[in-house]
């Protein structure tokens, strides 16, 4: 034992809520499980390593259901996979792209 915390569970009536736990042994929590009627409802990862959750995983029925990466650094998810239905995993971004821009043949 090294004497650091690297998990903490938090609870309200005996019914675990959340956990933190903390991979990188410095102090600061990488994944944040939360929890409703005892099942895992969504994890919140800093998977980068900035300091700020990038990376959100929702679980439906005790299935993960989606995932939402943030890929600029906003806190926002930026591309989201479904998980549930094989059919439809291609990611998608938050934002529509901008038109490439067309050439106008010289007159």
């Amino acid at each position: 034992f090294d004497g650091k915390v690297d998990e903490r569970s938090f609870f309200k009536d005996g019914v675990l809520l959340r956990k933190e736990i903390d991979l990188t042994f410095d102090g600061k929590p990488e994944l944040i499980k939360y929890y409703s009627d005892r099942k895992l409802q969504r994890i919140e990862a800093d998977r980068s390593g900035r300091g700020a959750v990038d990376t959100w995983e929702y679980y439906e029925s005790g299935s993960l259901d989606r995932i939402g990466t943030d890929v600029d650094g906003d806190g926002v998810g930026d591309r989201w996979e479904n998980k549930r239905d094989a059919s439809n995993t291609a990611e998608e971004p938050a934002e529509p792209e901008p038109a490439a821009p067309t050439e106008t043949p010289p007159s």
